[in-house]
């Protein structure tokens, strides 16, 4: 097998196993250890992607929201609403001063999403629906959380149960706090 063939074939099997993990609405923690105080890392990752969608657009896939652990705020400049993203005109980039890392990061350990065990989200029972996946590190720990088809209406879907209904709920209120983030900080901070 050529060098170039081996290489496709293993960013095919990486990419298979990222969508397969995705899409069961898994949660992975890694290891304690990691230093959030590297002002380059992310402390706070959100994405959605994957679903029905064609390759040309599974491309221009943004993270909704970064946060770096030296508080800069990163998020697509988007015209039209955050649902349609009709258009990405560059990045928006601010700044969150000590005050408000604090309170972003009491507002991930108030979720309780990075406790010893990893929650679960469930699989609701529809298809081609995006998986919203969130990176965390905080004091020492990361996490991803992924959760299937997250943003559908309703919660009487038969594939989660009342405990995943619960997590989801927790994930949403989260990634909403986040998401208003001048409320969530202040604006002076």
């Amino acid at each position: 097998m050529t060098a170039t063939r081996t290489r496709w074939l293993s960013g095919v099997i990486t990419a298979l196993s990222v969508t397969a993990l995705s899409a069961c609405g898994t949660a992975v923690t890694s290891e304690p250890g990691v230093d959030d105080s590297d002002p380059n890392s992310a402390v706070f990752r959100v994405n959605r992607a994957g679903g029905y969608t064609t390759r040309q657009y599974a491309v221009r896939i943004l993270p909704d929201e970064v946060i770096y652990a030296d508080g800069r705020l990163i998020t697509p400049k988007l015209n039209g609403t955050a649902r349609a993203r009709t258009a990405i005109d560059g990045l928006v980039v601010r700044q969150l001063d000590p005050e408000g890392m604090r309170r972003v990061r009491d507002e991930i350990e108030r979720s309780g999403l990075l406790g010893a065990t990893p929650p679960d989200f469930g699989s609701p029972e529809v298809t081609d629906l995006p998986t919203t996946t969130l990176d965390l590190s905080i004091s020492g720990t990361t996490a991803t959380l992924a959760a299937y088809a997250l943003d559908i209406p309703g919660d009487g879907d038969p594939g989660v149960t009342p405990v995943q209904r619960d997590a989801r709920g927790r994930l949403q209120k989260l990634l909403a706090a986040v998401s208003d983030i001048e409320t969530l900080v202040g604006v002076e901070h």
